[in-house]
């Protein structure tokens, strides 16, 4: 195996801060981040993380606006019938999460495409040569490299070689489209991922809070029981002073729940002592602080993890009541994300282009409404105000 750099990185040492260039040469294969394993780790992270998940959404929605301009319905699979439109539906959110166009492409012999149905990112490799690889199980325990399957890479015009299962039936080609840089060099890697620590630390403070609901001892204090051996002692069958109280204040937390999926916690405690020497001794302990500095840190971390998606925290409700009423300040995060997807939208007409190059694939923009002049509004009807504003047209007033 080839290492650009003077030391082989592991994900765990690096994380996000380098993504290395390594070339598998007995495979014959470019390794997808530190362990091969990259998509697999950045789709387990997105789908822990509430904040990154919404962005990402909201910035498919935008990047899709309302479809290929003109070429919409142009039918893209001759077998299934599928429209452009729809093709481009299924694969926005793989273009804003992985930054990559990929398709699977069947063709006539005469080079005509007659089919493209989308494929998951995250079982393809890329071969030295050109070609690439799928395995259903990249980064599972099972995997088995005898299950992968080589396709040939997507050229326009008549295929050159043509490649088949082990069954003999004939493989189409694989179109992976993506900006190659210093950053996304051997694989596409999207931006946003620039802000993985801020991701993995929201997921952390998620987790802590889950913790604090449910391990957290709701008196808040330290109990210290007076005495000695006698607190661990017990009789056969019988449990020790000791165990029947560790046993009492576990209701106190969400460890242990009741036939109606609460506990005890909150409720009055009530404890007994065999002489007023071995009362419990309560000492508070505050973590009021803690649960709020939580929550605000939270909010802090999360509308960084939006933003460095592209997305004004402010259209995931990230901000006070008085910017959400806020008509032009909406507007203005609106068309800030509407241009932000700009290039998206390119690398998407670029790759539908590839595949029908004689079509129109012009992608609509969601523009706010509040941008528009008063009189231009006045002249558009109530299905094209709609879809400003990225709504399905009103059936009603269409026929």
């Amino acid at each position: 195996m080839q290492v650009f750099g003077a030391k082989l990185p592991t994900f765990s040492e690096f994380v996000n801060r380098y993504v290395p260039r390594l070339i598998n040469k007995t495979e014959g294969t470019y390794t997808y981040g530190a362990n091969n394993k990259l998509p697999q780790e950045i789709i387990q992270m997105v789908s822990n993380n509430a904040a990154i998940l919404k962005a990402l959404r909201l910035r498919s929605k935008y990047i899709y606006a309302n479809g290929f301009q003109k070429s919409g319905d142009f039918i893209v699979d001759i077998e299934t019938g599928k429209t452009a439109n729809q093709l481009f539906k299924e694969i926005v959110f793989q273009k804003s999460l992985f930054g990559s166009v990929d398709l699977y492409i069947k063709k006539k012999m005469t080079g005509d495409v007659i089919g493209a149905s989308p494929l998951s990112h995250e079982l393809i490799r890329r071969r030295i040569d050109g070609d690439f690889e799928m395995n259903p199980k990249w980064g599972m325990s099972d995997f088995l490299r005898s299950d992968t399957v080589v396709y040939k890479a997507f050229t326009q015009g008549k295929p050159k070689e043509v490649k088949r299962d082990k069954k003999g039936n004939l493989l189409g080609e694989i179109l992976y489209h993506w900006n190659k840089d210093a950053i996304s060099y051997f694989y596409p890697i999207p931006d946003w991922f620039a802000g993985e620590m801020d991701i993995r630390t929201s997921i952390e403070l998620s987790a802590m809070d889950l913790e604090m609901a449910v391990n957290s001892f709701m008196t808040s204090g330290i109990l210290t029981l007076v005495g000695g051996q006698e607190l661990t002692e017990a009789e056969e069958g019988q449990e020790s002073y000791i165990d029947q109280v560790t046993k009492l204040l576990t209701k106190f937390t969400g460890g242990i729940k009741n036939t109606d999926g609460t506990s005890d916690r909150m409720r009055m405690l009530l404890l007994t002592a065999p002489n007023k020497d071995a009362v419990p001794v309560l000492q508070s302990f505050p973590v009021d602080k803690l649960i709020s500095g939580s929550i605000e840190k939270r909010e802090s971390v999360d509308r960084l993890v939006a933003m460095n998606a592209g997305v004004n925290p402010v259209l995931l409700g990230y901000d006070a009541a008085t910017t959400l009423g806020n008509t032009q300040a909406m507007a203005n995060a609106k068309n800030m994300l509407s241009d932000f997807v700009i290039t998206d939208q390119e690398d998407i007409k670029q790759a539908f282009s590839m595949l029908w190059p004689n079509e129109d694939w012009s992608i609509t923009r969601l523009k706010a409404v509040g941008q528009i002049d008063p009189k231009v509004m006045e002249a558009l009807t109530e299905n094209e105000k709609r879809a400003l504003e990225g709504y399905e047209p009103n059936v009603s007033t269409t026929n």
